[in-house]
């Protein structure tokens, strides 16, 4: 059994021939195209469907879609440790759309299950399959475990405990000193340095992202 996600893409008829002119290719209803690459500013929706047919179907039925692609991933066999968690690579995740402060947010987490916790951030491919799974909720910015609250500078992952190798700062960050301690991720297009990490104040209310 397999599962599909469908990238729909809001892309003008008229800037067709420059895309593909530029290397990129897509393929309008209804044939599904298996090799699509889009500017991320294209990507309008994505969602799952069980069958290829879904993908020409879906695509027609919204008066934006221009092109749409797929990628077929196999489906979950092992269930769920806990309510709404979803599998990325070998761990489990789950949305969380409320807004709390950084430690309200990981006793939520810690509410669902005896192993969740804020999620560490510990790869650019991870960094970037959060921002898409937080988009597909239309969620926007999100907490981490990400903090310095023991030594200022000093960022650790507070679980799994282990000092932040990889990163992924905005310019100029972090700049807050003492008074921002807790990671966030921008994940929203519209935000200028989206994809990228900011140190923001433990109790400034965020949504996030809990991991098992």
């Amino acid at each position: 059994m397999r599962n599909i996600l469908v990238i729909l893409a809001l892309v003008p008829l008229t800037s067709l021939a420059t895309e593909l002119g530029s290397g990129h290719s897509f393929r309008i209803p209804p044939g599904c195209a298996r090799d699509l690459t889009l500017p991320t500013s294209y990507v309008a929706k994505t969602l799952d469907v069980r069958e290829p047919s879904r993908c020409a179907l879906q695509c027609l039925q919204e008066s934006w879609c221009q092109g749409y692609n797929l990628q077929e991933v196999d489906a979950l066999l092992t269930p769920s440790p806990a309510s709404g968690f979803i599998k990325i690579d070998a761990n489990w995740y789950l949305w969380v759309e409320a807004q709390k402060t950084w430690s309200d947010a990981e006793a939520h987490c810690q509410s669902l299950h005896s192993s969740a916790h804020l999620t560490d951030v510990p790869s650019l491919k991870l960094n970037t399959r959060l921002i898409n799974y937080a988009r597909h909720n239309q969620g926007g910015n999100f907490w981490t475990s990400g903090n310095d609250q023991q030594t200022d500078g000093q960022w650790v992952w507070q679980h799994p405990g282990t000092s932040v190798g990889f990163t992924n700062w905005r310019t100029d960050e972090p700049n807050g000193g003492t008074n921002e301690n807790c990671m966030m991720v921008y994940s929203q297009p519209r935000e200028t340095h989206h994809t990228q990490w900011n140190d923001a104040p433990c109790s400034e209310t965020v949504s996030f992202i809990c991991k098992i």
